[in-house]
């Protein structure tokens, strides 16, 4: 534990801006921001991904909602390299309805040589159809349609066919889905149930302001996925992995 907390001061201490972290297996996490360092801490110092992932074999498809920076996107090419190198890169979309964020996504691809691989696309999930209020907020992770933290500007979007972004791409269904939207995920189960079924394996940032734990392991057990792995973060907070019960 305290070992953490030096790791933490380090971090807070440093300068984040015009730094690359590069690691042993070729990837490399540009860092511009002060929420991309705290990305990075929480990826890689303290390994908040890092179970989950071994949980799995390598995905050979990827879908990342909220894909902010896409470093999720690199730790599991990283994780790919380091565990199946002999195995292609995962081919996948990223999604964030923040378009800074998407910029640099797609300026993080380019660097490590992934673009090619994945798709970036600009959307909110929601319901569908329907328009709805997004806060971007000046720590571009914590962007919400719930919460408003240090607002830099309130749009105004309908929410993407995710249905239709995934068949498209994924006709035979998607390794893994990794959803990350600030609270999001309460839309994504009320109104997307039969795309999240296209999914062999779901890895959900569960926030208790949008839902409450009970209801979303009801809500996905009756979608047909059993509960693999909880790293609980807070008890307002947790990254929870769920494979899909085989038929």
């Amino acid at each position: 534990m305290f070992r953490r907390f030096l790791r933490s001061l380090a971090w807070r201490a440093m300068p984040w801006a015009g730094l690359t972290l590069n690691l042993s297996t070729g990837i490399s996490f540009p860092i511009r921001t002060r929420q991309e360092a705290r990305l990075v801490q929480e990826i890689l110092l303290e390994r908040a991904y890092q179970p989950l992932l071994e949980a799995l074999d390598p995905p050979r498809t990827l879908v990342d909602l909220g894909c902010n920076a896409g470093f999720f996107t690199l730790f599991v090419e990283h994780e790919r390299r380091r565990r199946a190198p002999a195995s292609p890169p995962a081919r996948g979309l990223l999604v964030d309805a923040n378009p800074d964020c998407l910029r640099r996504a797609r300026s993080t691809l380019r660097l490590n040589r992934l673009a090619d691989r994945f798709d970036l696309v600009d959307g909110l999930i929601g319901p569908p159809g329907e328009p709805i209020e997004f806060h971007i907020s000046k720590a571009d992770g914590h962007s919400s349609a719930f919460h408003r933290y240090c607002t830099r500007r309130t749009v105004r979007r309908t929410s993407l066919d995710l249905e239709a972004e995934i068949t498209r791409r994924f006709p035979d269904g998607v390794d893994l889905m990794k959803v990350d939207i600030e609270g999001g995920e309460k839309f994504l189960l009320e109104h997307w149930a039969h795309t999240l079924r296209r999914s062999r394996a779901i890895l959900l940032e569960w926030h208790r302001f949008a839902l409450e734990g009970d209801e979303l392991e009801r809500r996905m057990r009756e979608l047909g996925f059993e509960l693999r792995l909880k790293v609980q973060e807070s008890a307002h907070q947790a990254n929870v992995l769920y494979a899909a019960r085989p038929v």
